[in-house]
């Protein structure tokens, strides 16, 4: 390897001499012969192209949506570990109305929204929930929503397994 870099180094007498900047008009020659299409400032794609945007990207397909009283907001999927019948039309697939954080959001809605912190090993599956908890919350009427650091976070399913189904 080391033989073809000094050959490479003694063939090439013009690698220490500085070449001449191109001028404009030298970049706009070796633009018109190249074959690449130069890109405009002004190009729309055409009417017939559709530009797709994958369902997956966008923020929303990844949230549960929570509104009440034409105000919204928007929860990590997962998020959510019960809900009671009468409380299930507060969980829509399209918003609308005035989006809130999710503070401003659970300080206007607390009287059916419940707070369950969970550790980060909850929320990753790896310790489960005990059940008499989980009994606990579907007794009281909320919509029970994990956090961690009073933000939500997505629990696994695994974690809501009863204990004594997991071996």
């Amino acid at each position: 390897m080391s033989c073809t870099f000094a050959a490479a180094e003694t063939n090439n007498h013009s690698a220490n001499t500085p070449k001449k900047r191109p001028s404009h008009e030298d970049i706009l020659d070796k633009q018109a012969k190249s074959p690449r299409p130069v890109p405009t400032t002004n190009s729309a794609p055409a009417q017939s192209e559709k530009i797709h945007t994958p369902q997956k990207n966008k923020p929303l397909s990844r949230s549960t949506i929570l509104s009440h009283a034409n105000k919204w907001t928007k929860i990590p999927q997962g998020s959510i570990m019960y809900t009671p019948d009468h409380l299930k039309k507060n969980i829509v697939a399209t918003p609308t109305g005035k989006i809130l954080s999710w503070n401003d959001f659970y300080r206007k809605n607390a009287g059916w929204i419940h707070l369950h912190p969970v550790t980060i090993n909850q929320a990753r599956g790896l310790t489960v929930i005990k059940a008499d908890i989980i009994k606990a919350y579907q007794s009281m009427g909320k919509v029970v929503v994990a956090t961690y650091h009073k933000a939500p976070i997505s629990v696994m399913p695994k974690a809501l397994e009863p204990e004594t189904l997991k071996q």
